[in-house]
This record gives C-alpha cells, structure tokens and sequence, in this order.
C-alpha cells in the first residue's frame, strides 16, 4: 500500500454509497504477494468503505507480481480506460 488511510477518504465514500446507492466505478489494485495474501496497491479507501457497508464483491485488478509506482500509473490508467469503453 502506498498511501496511508485517512478516515475522512473513507467516511465520504461510505456517506456517499449510503445517499446515492451507487458503488464508485473503479478497480481495487492488489498484488499477490507471493504466500496467498494480497497487498492493497490502490482502493484502500474503497476496501474499508465497503468493509465497514458489509459489501462482500468488489472489482479488483491483480497484479502477480511487484510493481512500482510508476509501472502503477501506466497499467491502472490503461485498465481504467479498457473498462470505461
């Protein structure tokens, strides 16, 4: 994970879901790290938004292996935008 929760990222997204219905319309990144656990590398806030709702499905993108930040940018971007199509 690359950014460190804030309540407040979390506490909107819950609110939000909460008066509209509406799920935000992106992917969760996670790695696999290798021993059957999964790092959060993007949606943190959105994983504990839909903890705390008791949603159980979310959209994730699995990346098998380590990334760095950079290499992030260009596969989210290029997921994202193969997914808004």
């Amino acid at each position: 994970m690359w950014r460190t929760p804030c309540q407040n990222g979390v506490k909107t997204i819950v609110s939000s879901v909460e008066a509209q219905g509406v799920l935000p319309n992106k992917f969760m990144y996670v790695q696999e790290d290798g021993d059957g656990t999964y790092t959060v590398v993007d949606g943190i806030h959105r994983y504990l938004a839909f903890t705390e709702l008791g949603i159980k499905t979310m959209q994730v993108l699995v990346f098998p292996y380590s990334i760095s930040k950079d290499e992030f940018e260009i596969l989210s971007s290029a997921a994202n935008d193969e997914y808004d199509s």
